[in-house]
C-alpha cells in the first residue's frame, strides 16, 4: 500500500535541510525513547494520535544518509515493529522536504507498506486498517515538523 502525506513548518527551508543533512539526531532526538549502541537505528512509539492512541507500538527507525536533489533533500528511511514484527507490516519510505517561500518549508513523506499476514492481512487493510497506518505515518510526521520547529526556537532563543 502507498503512503503519501505533508506537513508544512515555519522554519526556512535552509535551516530545515541542515537539520536533515546534519543527521538524524539533530530531528530526532527528542522523538527517540533509546538509540542503538551503534548506528542510525532509533527505537520510537509509533501510532495515531488522539481517541487511538492506544494502537501505538515501539518501532525501529532506520535512516539513510540525506540527499539534496534540486533544492530539496531527501532523506530515506524504514521502520518495522520491534515487538511480534511478523504481525505488524514494514514501511520504507521518504521524508523530503521542499521551500515553500520566506520562512515556511513543505515536509512530506512518501512510501509504501505491505500489510503483514498475506491474503487475511491485505483483506483486513483494505477493511480499514490501511486508516491506522496512514494515521500513524500522520503522526510521525507531525512529530518531526514539531521536533525540528522546537529545536530551531530553542537555538533562536539561545543566540
Amino acid at each position: 500500500m502507498l503512503v503519501h502525506d505533508f506537513t508544512y513548518i515555519h522554519v526556512p527551508a535552509g535551516v530545515v535541510r541542515a537539520h536533515l543533512v546534519e543527521g538524524p539526531r539533530a530531528w530526532l532526538d527528542s522523538l527517540a525513547t533509546q538509540a542503538a549502541a551503534a548506528g542510525d537505528a532509533l527505537s520510537l512509539r509509533l501510532g495515531p494520535h488522539g481517541q487511538h492512541s492506544t494502537l501505538s507500538k515501539h518501532i525501529a527507525v532506520e535512516i539513510g544518509q540525506a540527499v539534496p536533489r534540486d533544492g530539496a533533500v531527501v532523506v530515506p528511511l524504514t521502520w518495522h515493529a520491534t515487538g511480534a514484527p511478523a504481525l505488524f507490516p514494514v514501511f520504507s519510505g521518504d521524508i523530503e522536504l521542499a521551500a515553500i517561500g520566506g520562512a515556511e518549508t513543505q515536509l512530506s513523506i512518501w512510501g509504501r507498506y505491505d500489510p503483514p499476514l498475506g491474503a487475511f492481512g491485505e483483506a483486513l487493510d483494505r477493511f480499514g486498517l490501511h486508516r491506522v497506518a496512514e494515521a500513524s505515518v500522520r503522526a510521525f510526521l507531525r512529530d518531526l515538523a514539531q521536533s525540528i520547529e522546537a529545536s530551531e526556537r530553542t537555538r533562536r532563543a539561545a543566540s
